[in-house]
């Protein structure tokens, strides 16, 4: 495990295990997206960040980050517009539907669903996806979507919104996915998938195997500018 990021915006995972053509969903940016920034310096993923502050909107774009992607939405259960708190002990642009730190003001934003981003953006699955949504994961997080998602490394913070043995029920569920707990930060857990070990042995024989030319074929596409449509996923 490496801890990517700032100690407030950071997060560990298994950095050997990414590919750097995965697909990675982090929910709530807010004004730290140093995890983002270094998973895509590290491991050279383009990575899609969310989140409905206008304060966020401002940080991120700022950062003229090309391999990262911003869309100023809140992740909810359906599209459509979802009333948020403003939080009266932190910066601005912190909003939580589920009203995470008693706040009294709301303004309404544009929410979208997993799902739906995706269908937008092309994508049929999710590698590397992460949840930090200020106390909503109850709310919109459904376990059963990971696998329908094909999601390889989980992120998720659990905030006191619910009970803790909401947030140990939940994370039973994420097991019984067939996803194993590999670090825990405070209330942060990262899983895995139990067979991404295996899985990225395999990518890894394969690309040894292939003749140099088609080895690094992705890596010459990627510093011409070149588009290419993604084929199949390893097993």
């Amino acid at each position: 495990m490496e801890w990517l990021g700032t100690a407030y915006g950071g997060w560990p995972v298994p950095l050997h295990l990414v590919e750097p053509d995965w697909t990675v969903y982090c929910l709530g940016a807010g004004m730290d997206v140093s995890f983002e920034t270094e998973l895509v310096r590290r491991a050279g993923c383009e990575v899609h960040t969310f989140d409905p502050g206008d304060e966020s909107a401002a940080y991120v774009h700022s950062l003229d980050e090309p391999r990262l992607h911003f869309d100023q939405v809140a992740i909810w259960r359906e599209d459509g517009t979802l009333s948020m708190y403003q939080s009266p002990v932190c910066w601005p642009a912190s909003l939580s539907a589920a009203n995470l730190d008693l706040g009294k003001s709301t303004i309404e934003v544009p929410c979208r669903s997993i799902d739906s981003l995706m269908a937008e953006k092309g994508h049929d699955h999710i590698d590397l996806l992460r949840y930090h949504v200020e106390g909503s994961e109850y709310e919109i997080f459904d376990p059963k979507k990971l696998r329908e998602w094909d999601v390889q490394i989980l992120g998720m913070r659990f905030f006191h919104t619910a009970p803790a043995r909401r947030a140990l029920e939940l994370i039973g569920a994420i097991e019984r996915e067939g996803y194993l707990p590999v670090a825990r930060e405070v209330t942060g857990f990262t899983f895995i998938h139990k067979g991404l070990p295996e899985r990225a042995r395999k990518a890894r024989r394969k690309r040894t195997l292939q003749p140099p030319q088609h080895r690094y074929a992705r890596q010459r596409r990627r510093a011409t500018g070149e588009t290419f449509a993604r084929g199949g996923r390893s097993a």
